[in-house]
């Protein structure tokens, strides 16, 4: 799970330029998994004990802040009730 989500913001660093400069069209396939992949972890972060959220809070939150920075994705997030900051 850690590796996951360090993988997403490790992503989200190196391409959000490009990403943004992507049409809406072209974000059709990113912007559903991007969500769901953040929505899934989350879920499976509230199993763990809190002692190790400090391992993943930052790349949590550098998600989180890129999916509703991003409209393509933020609209899914509206729909899906993604939180807009990490929760834990």
């Amino acid at each position: 799970m850690i590796l996951a989500l360090f993988m997403l913001a490790d992503s989200i660093r190196l391409h959000e330029a490009m990403i943004r400069k992507f049409p809406d069209r072209r974000s059709d396939t990113l912007a559903p998994y991007l969500v769901k992949r953040v929505q899934m972890l989350l879920k499976k972060a509230e199993k763990l004990h809190e002692d190790y959220f400090i391992d993943f809070r930052e790349d949590g939150r550098l998600v989180l802040a890129f999916i509703w920075s991003f409209k393509p994705t933020r609209q899914i997030a509206e729909e899906l009730g993604l939180p807009e900051y990490w929760p834990l």
